[in-house]
């Protein structure tokens, strides 16, 4: 099941913002370190516990050299109360950010999940080390958590 329309503009609300940081002024780039397999974690709880808007992803990240990254993995949405596989695949960047002078990854794309619903999909990690990727984005609707880890 899709997220919910009316849960989308919320979701971008904490997502899009995040992603502005990771504007090219803001993030110097350099040689591509983080490039290789990760397994992650990717979730969304919504402040006030709706499920439209409480959601996880499973997935492994391929970071490639090229700046290409690709997913596959599953979806779960909690108003919906099952997993949808799903991919994504587009384009990453690494640098330093600027304003904490620590690694940052950003990357952007598109998904498509087992149900045919197709959507962007965005990733942004402001603590990067070799072995783990993460960030923690709290906002107006709520918090999104990502995790990754080297495999």
């Amino acid at each position: 099941m899709a997220i919910s329309g009316r849960s989308l503009p919320r979701l971008a609300s904490v997502v899009f913002p995040a992603l502005m940081l990771m504007a090219p002024d803001a993030l110097a780039q350099q040689e591509r370190t983080a490039a290789g397999k990760w397994q992650c974690q990717h979730a969304s709880q919504s402040r006030n516990n709706n499920p439209f808007d409480t959601w996880t992803y499973n997935f492994v990240l391929t970071l490639g050299a090229d700046g290409a990254f690709q997913v596959e993995g599953s979806y779960y949405s909690m108003s919906a109360g099952f997993s949808v596989a799903t991919s994504a695949q587009g384009q990453w960047q690494q640098g330093v950010y600027q304003q904490t002078g620590n690694q940052a990854v950003a990357a952007q794309g598109q998904e498509v999940r087992q149900d045919g619903t197709t959507l962007p999909f965005v990733l942004v990690f402001l603590n990067v080390t070799p072995n783990v990727m993460s960030n923690n984005h709290n906002g107006p609707a709520g918090a999104i958590l990502t995790h990754c880890q080297r495999s």
